[in-house]
């Protein structure tokens, strides 16, 4: 059941409108270069049980990335549900497609000096696009999500050519989004309406 859940959460999370599909452009977000993220130091490991925390507990008890894939792959289920939630729906929901994974981890981390960066990712006919919280170590980059990916990469897009051997998806163009920069007074975080993060996907850096 678990695998069949992981493979959903996965596969939920590829399709992304095409240019013949109306979207509302409602939101333009701030990207940056890789170079730009924050370094952080390599921590240990603890378990935690999230069954019956609130979401401000949760957050309160992750300090590391290993703890914030512990709480996706423990406490979040796949969803086909096309919204990106904050962090605050999808922990009430237990459930979410990539980019609500991602949203996910970076709010676990947010009071732990990790940057809020999402990693999309779409293939060259928009036809799939794919989301992760992008991190850095003094190791390198690293991914959490449905698609995590161990620190140790110099650069994004040899991580992203990793993630293309997990999902086995070829993807031509990403950007990083920095979420506290494109949103007012995180509502990323504590908000209730649809991020609309697949929604428009401007700056992309090609592959």
């Amino acid at each position: 059941m678990k695998r069949f859940l992981a493979l959903l959460a996965l596969c939920s999370c590829l399709k992304y409108d095409t240019p013949d599909t109306p979207v509302p452009e409602k939101r333009s977000y701030v990207t940056m270069h890789q170079e730009d993220i924050k370094i952080i130091p390599s921590q240990g490991k603890k378990r935690i049980r999230y069954r019956k925390f609130s979401w401000e507990e949760a957050i309160d008890a992750v300090e590391t990335p290993r703890e914030a894939q512990a709480y996706l792959n423990r406490y979040m289920h796949g969803s086909d549900d096309k919204k990106a939630e904050s962090f605050v729906v999808n922990h009430q929901n237990r459930k979410g497609d990539c980019i609500d994974y991602a949203v996910d981890a970076a709010a676990l981390l947010s009071d732990n000096g990790y940057t809020p960066n999402i990693l999309r990712m779409l293939t060259a006919d928009l036809s799939t696009a794919h989301a992760v919280f992008l991190y850095r170590t003094e190791e390198g980059y690293g991914a959490l999500g449905n698609t995590p990916v161990k620190p140790g990469h110099k650069t994004v897009e040899s991580l992203i050519k990793e993630i293309e051997k997990k999902t086995n998806w070829t993807f031509a163009s990403y950007h990083v989004v920095d979420l506290d920069k494109s949103y007012p007074n995180r509502i990323w975080i504590y908000g209730d309406e649809d991020l609309e993060l697949f929604t428009k996907m401007n700056s992309l850096t090609k592959l």
